[in-house]
């Protein structure tokens, strides 16, 4: 059976592991993919950069003619969901699913786009091998449990499939189903787990953790042994320079840390970056993220004001121990790149100040900012719906997927300048201290363009080896596409 991803923007871990699961089973495998140039992944509109349209989509779907089409939605994917969902629709009858966050929390609302034919809940790994195999086969695919399906106007629910435990079993993710289009530039980046024992109020992990209550052991990590054979063949059949564990915290298990610390060191020992959350940083794991090569984290602060951390966001670690572990991660010639959200809700902007502050106060190597998106599902968006800072036609806005972290964000505020201002210009503040004096001018005069305008000019400077690599996959992305349109 032939199926057929589409996804925009960048590299998918879902539809790699997805394409890997179903490739195992015997099927065949393709994928569709918009580089998203025109929005350079959310920062800002470049329509002339749109390197895709509507006559080369149609084309491709022919020429591989394939049994079922599937989409992998972040909720800031889900207006080019529905848009290309639309156009397939209106040329073929071809079912389609969409699966991944966006429909896992907002099911109903999906599955009312009249394109859509199906979703999937939760993991799709085991479900989406099951629905090829029963269609491929001609017989009844509507009790496959995970998926939620629409037939004669009604919508059959099927029950959730415990959580996969034992990830080993699953096979490594078929990275080349990308790295066809450019999405490769030396980087590999990696996952060891899923879930995240934590229950930040922005975050979808907290509305998993509830979905999935009774279903297994939610948070699960891969054995080292697996780890370190997916990274040696992947270095061994391409050219790896760094590699970047996008797990959400890769600091969880000093144990695990340990034992993967000398299995890498032996056989890998390439440069990494990783994920660290305050409040798990120890000598002992920095340690042994020392001798894994580490040459650099992401340490999330995200709010460097107390109650606004515990308050709203959930993240009860004090300031005290946030600043102890950057300076432990310091000390021991680890780069630090901090993270600032900024226009949470009911900010103020002394609250703002606090986290450039703190940011200042660890002597952070960079920071990456972003503006608050109260994502649907989250108890952050309960909160700005119960209190006024969400109207209906922006609630319907954030369903639709449309908005983004890195732009003005949706909910209400009296701050909105200060917040832009402040997200464009701390990273600069940050790696260009001696210029500080300009970057207090823009921020006490509010001057939005100007810090839009240096955050874009000095991005290659300002935004660490985890931005750099993004700037170079995106030219190499930009390279691939161009090509292919014009092929």
């Amino acid at each position: 059976m032939k199926i057929l991803f589409l996804a925009k923007g960048q590299e998918s871990f879902s539809i790699e592991c997805l394409s890997a699961s179903l490739k195992r089973a015997g099927h065949e495998v393709d994928l569709l993919f918009d580089p998203g140039l025109d929005d350079l992944l959310g920062f800002m509109d470049f329509t002339f950069l749109k390197t895709d349209n509507d006559e080369q989509y149609i084309k491709r779907i022919k020429k591989f003619d394939p049994d079922l089409i599937c989409f992998s939605v972040l909720t800031n994917l889900y207006s080019f969901v529905r848009e290309k969902a639309a156009l397939i629709k209106r040329h073929f009858s071809v079912p389609i699913l969409a699966g991944g966050i966006h429909p896992t929390i907002a099911p109903e609302y999906v599955l009312k786009n009249p394109d859509i034919d199906m979703i999937c809940i939760g993991e799709g790994d085991e479900a989406i091998v099951e629905l090829a195999d029963t269609m491929e086969r001609g017989l009844d695919y509507y009790p496959v449990r995970n998926l939620w399906f629409k037939k004669e106007g009604d919508i059959i629910k099927n029950p959730l499939r415990p959580l996969i435990q034992d990830l080993d079993a699953l096979p490594f993710p078929d990275r080349d189903i990308f790295y066809q289009y450019g999405c490769f530039a030396g980087t590999l980046y990696i996952i060891t787990g899923r879930g995240c024992p934590f229950t930040c109020s922005y975050c979808c992990h907290h509305f998993l953790q509830k979905m999935y209550r009774g279903q297994g052991t939610y948070v699960r990590r891969r054995s080292v042994e697996n780890v370190i054979r997916e990274l040696e063949q992947e270095v061994a059949s391409r050219t790896v320079k760094t590699i970047y564990s996008m797990d959400d915290t890769f600091t969880l298990d000093d144990d695990w840390i340990e034992e993967f610390s000398l299995q890498y060191n032996k056989r890998v020992n390439l440069p990494l970056y990783c994920h660290v959350r305050p409040g798990t940083v120890s000598q002992r794991m920095v340690d042994n993220l020392k001798r894994a090569n580490c040459m650099s984290v992401f340490y999330g602060i995200d709010s460097g004001n107390e109650d606004m951390r515990y308050r709203l966001l959930n993240r009860r670690v004090p300031n005290s121990v946030i600043i102890d572990g950057a300076r432990t991660l310091k000390k021991n010639s680890i780069t630090v790149t901090t993270s600032a959200i900024f226009c949470l809700p009911d900010e103020t902007p002394g609250q703002m100040m606090d986290t450039v502050n703190i940011i200042k106060d660890i002597q952070s190597d960079y920071a990456y900012t972003y503006m608050f998106y109260p994502f649907p599902g989250t108890d952050s968006f309960t909160y700005c719906a119960e209190h006024n800072l969400l109207d209906a036609p922006t609630i319907e806005k954030i369903y639709e997927g449309q908005g983004s972290f890195h732009k003005k964000s949706l909910i209400s505020s009296g701050h909105h300048d200060l917040a832009q201002v402040l997200k464009n210009i701390l990273p600069f503040y940050v790696k260009f201290p001696r210029l500080s004096f300009l970057s207090n001018i823009i921020i006490k005069q509010r001057l939005v363009l100007l810090s839009k305008l240096i955050f874009l000019l000095t991005v290659p400077l300002t935004y660490a080896d985890y931005g750099r690599n993004k700037i170079r996959e995106i030219l190499s992305v930009a390279r691939a596409s161009f090509k292919l349109r014009d092929s």
